[in-house]
């Protein structure tokens, strides 16, 4: 447990922060890929969201999901996940 001192200052261990952060990108990209939210992945918000938390890097790097594409070397697009049969 943190002590008063410690939650008066707002301290947090950084590893607390960095466990925090990771949830964070982890639930965001959660709601984003359920079908209720096909809708936000075409929200300039979104997007910018998924920039920032660092999938479109990871994306790049390791492969793209079905909900996501890369559009040229610098942008990508999201929308329904591509139906192949």
């Amino acid at each position: 447990m943190w002590s008063a001192a410690a939650r008066a200052r707002g301290s947090r261990a950084p590893c607390l922060v960095a466990e925090q952060a990771r949830a964070r990108r982890y639930d965001f990209y959660f709601l984003v890929a359920t079908p209720v939210a096909e809708p936000l992945l075409t929200d300039a918000r979104t997007k910018d969201a998924l920039m920032r938390y660092g999938f479109v890097a990871y994306w790049r790097e390791k492969g793209w999901p079905a909900l996501c594409r890369p559009k040229g070397a610098d942008d990508f697009e999201c929308g329904p996940a591509s139906k192949t049969h």
